[in-house]
């Protein structure tokens, strides 16, 4: 390996552990997204049962 080729090597480097590092945060992120919008679908369907009047389902 020449001594000129070293930066570029660097950079590509940075640039895997980048991409690498978003990849995780959108997986991250795309989880929590989905329990929290699966936990408030089923509050609001709860609390539609509620206002219509049925106090049977349990909480």
């Amino acid at each position: 390996m020449r001594f000129e080729q070293v930066p570029s090597l660097l950079l590509w480097g940075v640039i895997a552990v980048l991409e690498t590092a978003l990849l995780v945060v959108a997986v991250v992120a795309w989880g929590v997204r989905n329990n929290v919008l699966r936990s408030l679908t089923s509050i609001t369907r709860h609390s539609q049962r509620i206002a219509k009047g049925d106090l049977s389902a349990p909480v």
